[in-house]
């Protein structure tokens, strides 16, 4: 047996001697019937042994075998992930003691034999595509499995069914993970019976019912509950003091009643209390303060809390006030806060208290204040905030100018200064933020031109959005250097000029695949909070929030501005889902290459001067559900097809155009040529003679 390394472990307690294999290797990889030759050989030392060739044969020789293929210090250490199902020989393996066959492909049903392996202490089986009733499961477990149990992780799969009673059997479990699958029904009362259990996590399910005091009767070792993403409704006596002191507390989702739970309040050991969205209401209880200095982690988001706030400076690594409608000044965070968010409320005043009232610098790295009542001007502190990643102050009353101090922002990812009452020219000091990717300026007062320069710093740029400003002049051109870019609104601005022929260098528009390094969520330094930013789109007339989708969604909008000369057919070699140049003043021809713009779902060319056929490829559109050629000088037939007819006579009047949807009928005078076969340099090239209108 070749390893590629083989290194001591430290001394483990006891006279239990345990190897780990990692990484089993390419060679046998599609299946898992090699558990069966496995060679162990442990002379009073534990040993590291990764092998990349298959054993021969096995022996197990005074040992505890721990069989791993997951991760290895957080990466894939083969090539592929282990596929197929579990093999009943894995019964043979009696001396096991922990399996781990977690994150890969395996599926199929659990073989009985492995309810056999009395020994078992382990068995996780996570991320992997195992289906059926996870009652069958359960089944399997022989009397000494179900004693031996200590931990069982389940999460991630496609499990079914309801939890039973048999759960409640487990007397030696102190670890359950069913999370991530397609439970529904009820938990069973007899969960209240694990007196070991330290970690319980049932989330990401449907289950549906009224969990009370007995489920958690004789749980006082339990530590960690995660139970969001569910239907379940707490009742529970109003003075019920929990035999338990957790330390995570995960109940978004619940029913929970409009009080606070006083029962939280004794929690004395927690550290991480989330209760969105759960139908909360009234104001803060006097005693939250005092009992939330212990915390690190707090989420109340989404629900109907008002008033003040009264906490202020705790030591919170993350606080999420999000949705909820509290009022007031903006409560202060702690210099050690880095996770900060309190949009969609109604606080009210300046934020300069916020961001200035500190002497220390301050470690947040994500602050959101949007949607909420602010006013005055954007503070000039910022050097104070070196390490900020994301900053969102739209849709308020924010006044002023952008202050150059911004520019010491270095870290920032993403500016969110959308719909707010922001005046002067374009802030050259944002070329220090080099690591910036999405900038959104829109619906605010900026006047003057785009500097063309600073583009060359802000090669990272995936988002500009100056949607609704006073900007003029000519589109810099510098713009089409951003090879990452998706996102561009220009739209509702006074820019002249043509439009940039050089566009088709944009290679993020010009492929279909996406950024996959787009920092939309910023877990790398928070693996509790999964930060995902938004980003406002405009398509099809409307506005669109785009989240985890943003990485797919590429958009180019440059409507509403004085923009002149021929599109571009360079533009046809762009990738994009949207495309709008309405109310410009664009002529010539719609380019005959438009079909080669497959993937559009929404195209905009009103209110222009254009001129000539609508072209043929048009036809090939067919993922097109909003079309507006409306208001050109367009002439003839519109081409037939299942997606254009599908669409109303306003996306074409006010032209020279003619057959369905339109009312007005039309026929080609000479019928030995008919559309799209005249011949020239442009298959569109019909002559306006060719159609006579009748009805």
């Amino acid at each position: 047996m070749q390893h590629n390394f083989v290194r001591p472990l430290p001394p483990s307690e006891g006279a239990e001697q345990v190897i780990e294999l990692y990484d089993i290797g390419d060679a046998f990889h599609r299946d898992v019937w090699w558990t069966t030759g496995v060679v162990v050989h442990v002379v009073g030392e534990q040993y590291y042994v990764e092998s990349k060739n298959p054993p021969d044969n096995l022996e197990l020789v005074r040992s505890q075998i721990r069989l791993r293929w997951d991760w290895v210090h957080g990466t894939w250490n083969r090539p592929e992930k282990q596929q197929g199902s579990i093999p009943s020989a894995i019964g043979n393996l009696s001396s096991i003691n922990t399996l781990r066959l977690s994150r890969n492909q395996l599926e199929g049903k659990l073989p009985n034999s492995l309810g056999s392996l009395c020994k078992l202490r382990e068995l996780t089986l996570a991320g992997n595509n195992f289906r059926g009733a996870v009652s069958e499961i359960f089944r399997i477990f022989s009397r000494c499995t179900i004693d031996a149990l200590e931990m069982l992780d389940l999460s991630m799969n496609q499990l079914s069914g309801q939890l039973t009673e048999s759960l409640g059997k487990l007397s030696s479990l102190q670890h359950f993970d069913i999370s991530y699958n397609l439970l529904n029904g009820s938990l069973p009362e007899n969960v209240g019976q694990l007196v070991n259990l330290k970690s319980l996590d049932i989330s990401h399910n449907s289950l549906d019912c009224v969990v009370s005091e007995v489920h958690f009767i004789n749980l006082t070792r339990l530590k960690e509950f995660y139970a969001h993403k569910n239907s379940l409704t707490m009742k529970t006596s109003p003075h019920w003091l929990p035999p338990f002191q957790l330390e995570m507390l995960n109940l978004n989702d619940w029913h929970l009643g409009q009080q606070l739970p006083l029962w939280i309040r004794w929690q004395e050991n927690l550290l991480e209390l989330q209760i969105s969205n759960t139908g909360i209401a009234g104001t803060i209880p006097s005693w939250f303060c005092n009992f939330s200095l212990q915390l690190d982690y707090l989420n109340l988001s989404h629900n109907k809390f008002h008033g003040e706030f009264p906490c202020t400076n705790q030591s919170w690594s993350t606080i999420d006030l999000s949705f909820n409608q509290f009022n007031g000044l903006l409560p202060l965070v702690s210099s050690k806060t880095k996770i900060v968010d309190f949009s969609n409320n109604s606080f009210s005043g300046s934020v300069s208290h916020f961001f200035c009232d500190k002497k220390n610098f301050l470690n947040s790295r994500y602050v959101n204040l949007g949607n909420n009542l602010l006013s005055g001007k954007i503070p000039k502190c910022w050097m104070k905030w070196k390490n900020l990643w994301i900053l969102n102050l739209q849709n308020n009353n924010l006044s002023g100018v952008i202050p150059s101090s911004i520019g010491y922002l270095t870290s920032l990812r993403w500016l969110q200064l959308h719909d707010n009452n922001l005046h002067g020219e374009f802030p050259l000091s944002l070329r220090k933020c080099i690591y910036l990717e999405a900038l959104d300026l829109s619906e605010n007062k900026f006047i003057g031109k785009i500097p063309k320069l600073m583009w060359i710093s802000l090669g990272g740029l995936v988002v500009i959005n100056l949607r609704s400003n006073k900007f003029h002049g000519e589109i810099p051109l510098e713009l089409c250097s951003l090879v990452d870019l998706q996102i561009l609104d220009l739209s509702h601005n006074n820019f002249s000029g043509t439009v940039p022929r050089c566009f088709y260098n944009l290679s993020a528009m010009t492929s279909l695949e996406s950024l996959d390094y787009l920092s939309l969520s910023f877990d790398s330094w928070s693996d509790k909070y999964d930060l995902m930013a938004e980003v406002t789109v405009v398509t099809k007339g409307r506005e669109f929030e785009y989240g985890s989708m943003l990485k797919l969604v590429k958009s180019m909008d440059l409507s509403s501005n004085n923009l002149y000369g021929e599109i571009p057919v360079e533009l046809t070699s762009l990738k994009l889902q949207t495309l709008n140049l309405s109310n410009n003043h664009l002529v010539g021809k719609i380019p005959s290459k438009i079909g080669d713009m497959r993937w559009l779902e929404s195209l905009d060319l009103s209110k222009n001067q254009l001129s000539g056929t609508i072209p043929p490829s048009i036809s090939s559109l067919t993922f097109l559900s909003y079309l507006n050629l409306s208001y050109n000088n367009l002439m003839g037939p519109i081409p037939t097809s299942t997606q254009l007819q599908s669409f109303s006579e306003s996306s074409f009047i006010g032209n020279q155009l003619c057959g369905p949807p339109l009312q007005q009928n039309c026929s080609v005078s000479d019928p030995a040529i008919p559309p799209g076969d005249k011949q020239g340099d442009d298959e569109d090239s019909l002559q306006e003679e060719n159609y006579f209108f009748y009805s």
